[in-house]
C-alpha cells in the first residue's frame, strides 16, 4: 500500500472517531480530530510528492528539509527572520545546524533575548539575506 494510500486510510479512521466524538458532544475535541484528518491527508500527499521528486534529484536529507520549509512557510509571515530563511531553503532549524548553533540561540538572539556576534549575524545575512542590523538582532555585539 502507498504512503498516501495509508494515509488516507488513516484519515478516514480519525474522520470516524470525529464523528463520533462529535455525536457524543465533544464539539472542540473533534474539530481537532477533523482538522488532524486534513493535515494528515495533506502530509501524506506531499510527502508522496516529495518522494517522486526525489526519485529524480536530490537525497533524503535534502526531500525533508524541502518539506519542513514547505510546512513552515504558513508560519513564517509572524517573523521576517523565519520569512528570509524559508525563502533562502532553511527552516530555523536547519540554518542553525549550518551556522553550528542551536535553534534556540538563533530564536532568542532575534528576539533580543541573548547576544549574537556581528560576525555570525553577517553569516546569516550572507546565507538568508537577513540584515545584519541592530534593529533585527537588539543584542548585537559590535
Amino acid at each position: 500500500m502507498s504512503l498516501e494510500k495509508e494515509g488516507a486510510a488513516l484519515a478516514e479512521a480519525v474522520l470516524a472517531h470525529a464523528e463520533k466524538v462529535a455525536d457524543a458532544g465533544l464539539n472542540e475535541y473533534a474539530i481537532w480530530l477533523f482538522r488532524t484528518a486534513e493535515t494528515i491527508r495533506q502530509a501524506s500527499a506531499g510527502v508522496t510528492e516529495a518522494l517522486q521528486r526525489r526519485h529524480h534529484s536530490g537525497n533524503v536529507r535534502d526531500m525533508v528539509t524541502a518539506e519542513r520549509v514547505r510546512h513552515s512557510k504558513g508560519t513564517a509571515s509572524e517573523d521576517p527572520l523565519r520569512a528570509a530563511a524559508n525563502d533562502a531553503g532553511y527552516t530555523i532549524r536547519s540554518l542553525a545546524e549550518k551556522l553550528s548553533i542551536s535553534h534556540a540561540l538563533l530564536s532568542k538572539a532575534r528576539k533580543g533575548e541573548r547576544s549574537i556576534e556581528k560576525a555570525l549575524a553577517a553569516e546569516i545575512q550572507k546565507l538568508t539575506g537577513f540584515p545584519a542590523t541592530k534593529k533585527n538582532w537588539p543584542l548585537l555585539k559590535e
